[in-house]
């Protein structure tokens, strides 16, 4: 059970190792999308996962579920919108003290509710946001830093906030990449050193605002395009053993020559793609 969400310019991907698809390991699903439907019509809302005891997760899923789905009832459904930005805020406060009850309960009974809680939203302007919450139920604003959340195990965890600190990745600068690229890289290197992690994906959905059509949208990458994932995994494996072996070979007065190299090839490479824009 690992889940990395994470913002990708206007919009927020969160992606799930495919542990509740391998055969024979019977986990839950650990992602849940909220989507409201009506009448054919259907409006994404939010996208929320989670890192936890099974049962718990399940109805604190539910809470959620819930808290967007009246919201949607009582307001967005007057002209079909998403919430803006002082509405998540009230939303996420609603839930904040929906699951504090839900724990709290569950507390006097004697059950420890060490579960968290990723939520992802787009405001109907196309702001990214995302909140995490903790095990009382407490929500942690992370849209702006640092970017990310990441649920899952101690090891699985150490490793994802390794990688994105040394790629240096920032939700500022994050229009510009490939986090699906980023996200699944995540987590192969978990699988490797935290075998309840699947090296699979087994949800990839992006939530973001269709500049063209002006509404928040929802998707997940398809298999076929899983598949071509894989190869490009592959390639950036290669690249980092290359540069490394590369650094050991040349020795210390060769390797800024390298990085220069390196830097001049992406600038390079970004010079031309604003000429043909």
């Amino acid at each position: 059970m690992f889940s990395i969400s994470i913002v990708w310019g206007s919009g927020v991907l969160v992606t799930v190792d495919g542990r509740s698809i391998d055969p024979g390991f019977p986990e839950p699903r650990n992602v849940r999308p909220i989507i409201y439907s009506e009448g054919g019509k259907e409006k994404p809302l939010a996208i929320v996962s989670g890192y936890g005891d099974e049962s718990i997760l399940s109805s604190a899923f539910q809470i959620v579920d819930d808290v967007f789905v009246e919201w949607f009832d009582a307001v967005g459904s007057r002209s079909w919108r998403n919430p803006g930005d002082s509405e998540v805020k009230r939303i996420v406060s609603q839930v904040e003290e929906r699951l504090m009850e839900r724990y709290s309960s569950l507390r006097n009974l004697g059950v420890i509710p060490n579960t968290y809680l990723s939520l992802a939203t787009i405001t109907q302007d196309g702001s990214p946001r995302l909140y995490l919450f903790n095990e009382r139920g407490l929500a942690v604003p992370r849209h702006s830093s640092p970017g990310y959340i990441v649920l899952g195990s101690h090891a699985g965890s150490a490793i994802a906030e390794a990688i994105l600190r040394l790629t240096g990745y920032s939700p500022g600068e994050s229009s510009t990449w490939n986090i699906g690229i980023l996200s699944a890289f995540i987590i192969l290197a978990a699988s490797e050193v935290d075998p309840s992690i699947s090296p699979n994906i087994g949800d990839s959905i992006l939530l973001r605002l269709d500049p063209s059509e002006k509404e928040v949208v929802m998707g997940s990458i398809k298999d076929h395009v899983l598949l071509k994932l894989r190869e490009r995994l592959e390639r950036r494996r290669e690249a980092f053993k290359t540069l490394w072996k590369a650094m050991e070979i040349l020795g210390d007065e060769r390797e800024e020559r390298v990085l220069r190299l390196l830097r001049n090839l992406i600038e390079g490479s970004g010079q031309r793609s604003e000429e043909t824009r």
